[in-house]
């Protein structure tokens, strides 16, 4: 079978890459002899949509999507439909998980298939089903699959997640190279994104993983060896490992780092990771080895939003490791930056008692008494977090972004964290679909303003006090600690459109124009139009 795998544009987007996910399919699907093509319309080389279906004559087109890129998916869903009826169309990625429901409801005339989860499993078997013409006798049987029969929505079940030993096998094929792909931390060297584990074992409030189970998948050390040899083979001089958490197991990484050591010393290499995962003897043997930058979420500088955020449950010892781990990477070769959330629910202070208070009300932080309640983090509670990161962490580069409420994360969905949704409702996957929106006769809630695009945001269903203004002040106390921070030079960290338009950087100082002159919104419909071609 010709199969098409396509990933749509992103709006906006701070940090450069690919999506990886279809590479993986590609791998998989070829590995079944069907033949397969990529088309990255985030990339601003790539080919055409309507000149590469007419060339390519696909029998399947896959679609894979974030939450951000729904509306942009669907329409590229129904380009593919308006240019042959005959071609099956299959929707997938991290938006579908609980998304596919709200999908095959009100786009079920150009969608005829949602993948939901890990694809590695479900999609092959739904292709080599579809070439032997049975498909519609064989789906019941093939979890991860969900479709319309009959006028009711069909879920196979959840499928299982790739296990370690096949996740070593799972080299994901890869079809062309862009010098999009690049990383600017690497000084544009050629870049790939390589994962070498699946899966998180934390319970972050603001992720969707929080409700995907917390099994972590390692490849084993010859695996890896295996793909950067490969790679370095390709011509590629640069690693990024988009592992959630590189660094969760340390005697594993100081393997990896070995590795480096001995095998590729003319490759470096970046990472994301935790502070509670690091140490100073990890940072030194990672610098030797080649790691020249790494990406931590830190997200606040507060207690009470940190134990929102369910970052940590001891924000203090959090804090003063932070400190003890960027004051160590300050004095390293290898590039720092700091990530920080606003707009999350923090655990409200419990009332004062002259009598001992009852156990049931209250929650102990860090000797702290704390209610079992929530409220929205305020604005000196943005100071400190900014503060904290600028002057005390020092790092060089500083990413913001606003809280994006995604369907199934505990913040949109939980009870307990109504005060930071808008009127207090669930956020679902409709949400993020302008068919709902129209269907209901509802106001889409989502964020149009161009100052979102700073913070990664534009249309994202955000909390209520994020508003446009208050979302300018964030960036303006931002850029002024910046400024004024003589002892390490800090870049903020923000979509380039932006940046370009709306920010000027010179010698090392930001100047940010006023808010008024910022435009009041941007139209994802036209995007979507242009993004598809």
């Amino acid at each position: 079978m010709k199969v098409l795998l396509i990933n749509p544009p992103l709006p906006e987007r701070t940090y450069p890459g690919k999506a990886m996910g279809i590479d993986y399919l590609a791998k998989v699907l070829g590995d079944n002899n069907h033949n397969v093509d990529i088309l990255d319309l985030d990339a601003p080389d790539s080919r055409e949509l309507k000149v590469l279906l007419e060339k390519f004559k696909p029998c399947i087109v896959g679609l894979t999507n974030l939450s951000i890129q729904n509306d942009l998916a669907n329409e590229i869903a129904h380009k593919v439909k308006t240019f042959d009826r005959s071609i099956l169309v299959v929707k997938g990625g991290t938006h579908e998980i609980f998304g596919f429901p709200t999908t095959l409801t009100y786009n079920k005339e150009y969608i005829d298939y949602v993948v939901v989860g890990e694809g590695e499993k479900s999609f092959p078997a739904l292709v080599n089903a579809y070439a032997f013409g049975d498909l519609e006798i064989r789906r019941k049987s093939i979890p991860g699959l969900a479709y319309c029969e009959s006028g009711r929505i069909r879920y196979t079940g959840k499928t299982t997640f790739c296990s370690a030993t096949e996740l070593n096998e799972l080299i994901p094929k890869r079809l062309y190279h862009s010098s999009y792909y690049d990383f600017d931390i690497f000084n544009k060297r050629k870049t790939a994104q390589m994962m070498t584990s699946r899966g998180c074992a934390n319970s972050c409030n603001f992720c969707m993983e929080s409700r995907m189970g917390h099994t972590e998948r390692s490849r084993s050390l010859s695996s890896i060896y295996s793909e950067v040899y490969k790679l370095r083979n390709k011509g590629y001089e640069a690693i990024y490992f988009d592992d959630s958490t590189f660094t969760r197991d340390k005697n594993r990484v100081e393997k990896i780092c070995e590795l480096f050591r001995e095998e590729f010393p003319d490759m470096i290499w970046a990472c994301n990771t935790r502070i509670d995962c690091l140490d100073e003897n990890l940072i030194t043997c990672m610098e030797r080895s080649g790691c020249v930058y790494m990406f931590t979420g830190f997200e606040s500088a507060v207690p009470a939003v940190l134990v929102g955020l369910n970052k940590t449950h001891n924000p203090r010892a959090y804090l003063r490791n932070s400190e003890l781990i960027y004051n160590k990477l300050a004095r390293s070769s290898i590039q720092s930056s700091v990530f920080l959330i606003f707009g999350a629910a923090k655990r409200t202070l419990a009332p004062l008692h002259k009598g001992k208070l009852e156990k049931k009300i209250y929650v102990s932080i860090d000797g702290e008494h704390h209610s079992r309640t929530f409220e929205p983090e305020c604005f000196e509670d943005v100071k400190t977090s900014i503060d904290f990161a600028v002057y005390k962490l020092k790092p060089q580069y500083l990413s913001m972004n606003v809280l994006r409420l995604l369907p199934g994360s505990p913040f949109s969905e939980d009870e307990c964290f109504s005060c930071i949704r808008p009127h207090g409702d669930i956020v679902h996957a409709g949400h993020y679909d302008k068919r709902w929106y129209q269907e209901h006769d509802k106001v889409d809630i989502r964020t149009r303003h161009h100052i979102y695009r700073a913070f990664e945001g534009r249309g994202s269903v955000v909390p209520p006090q994020m508003t446009p203004d208050y979302c300018y002040s964030i960036l303006e106390y931002a850029v002024n600690a910046v400024n004024s921070n003589k002892s390490v030079n800090c870049r903020l960290v923000v979509d380039k459109a932006f940046e370009d338009t709306y920010m000027e950087h010179r010698n090392g100082k930001y100047r940010l124009v006023p808010f008024r002159e910022i435009a009041e919104n941007g139209s994802l419909e036209v995007e979507a139009v242009q993004g598809a071609r």
